[in-house]
């Protein structure tokens, strides 16, 4: 038979296994951001108000004026699908762990995304349709890496002074290409891919800095 205890209660080979995934859709936050009935308008606020406007925190004043705007916007277009007050649902992405409460300097709370709400938002976005840039410098990160670790670990001295004779001859050749006035800038199609390369490792960034100070 094809299969065996070891998808069922996990082995040393790996953690996705039945029981594994079971109880990671009942313990873990993401997961239970995107099973919840509200997922829709909860992420897509969340989205509005914090990444999508580059906020990190919002007082309760702020945060509770744009949801009840948000909420009479849905209501008008879905017949009335959110009947509940604005704070009602606010304090419900407190409780439920989607957002993070706390009281800073002043007397007023403020509201932070939790990182598991960050990351069920980073899931979303990678599903959707993205033009496709952003590869090749991806590829080049992977062969540069490789390169180097070659470099550091698996050259003799004489390889290793050749390697860096013939980048200096590269570097030589490029400079007097400059002087030459001929082009050597990027066109347009890689700026895109750098700018996007960027974003992704900032927010990135974000996210692993946001989950360190949560724990």
């Amino acid at each position: 038979m094809w299969y065996n205890d070891r998808y069922f209660y996990g082995s040393a080979q790996g953690t996705m296994t039945y029981e594994y995934l079971k109880n990671l859709k009942a313990t873990n936050q993401t997961l239970k951001l995107l099973n919840s009935d509200n997922f829709a308008m909860t992420l897509s606020f969340f989205r509005a108000v914090f990444t999508g406007a580059r906020e990190t925190t919002l007082p309760q004043s702020r945060i509770l004026q744009q949801l009840d705007d948000y909420l009479y916007l849905l209501n008008q277009s879905y017949d009335g699908l959110f009947p509940r007050p604005a704070q009602a649902y606010l304090d419900d992405f407190a409780a439920s762990g989607f957002l993070r409460k706390y009281y800073a300097d002043a007397d007023e709370p403020v509201y932070e995304l939790t990182p598991q709400s960050q990351k069920a938002l980073e899931w979303i976005e990678s599903l959707e349709k993205r033009e496709f840039v952003g590869s090749r410098s991806r590829f080049n990160l992977i062969f540069e890496l490789l390169e180097e670790l070659e470099f550091e670990t698996g050259m003799d001295d004489k390889t290793r002074i050749a390697k860096l004779e013939a980048q200096k001859l590269q570097i030589d050749e490029e400079i007097e290409a400059i002087r030459s006035r001929r082009s050597l800038r990027f066109d347009e199609s890689r700026i895109r891919e750098h700018y996007m390369e960027i974003e992704e490792i900032a927010r990135r960034l974000t996210y692993d800095f946001a989950q360190i100070e949560y724990n």
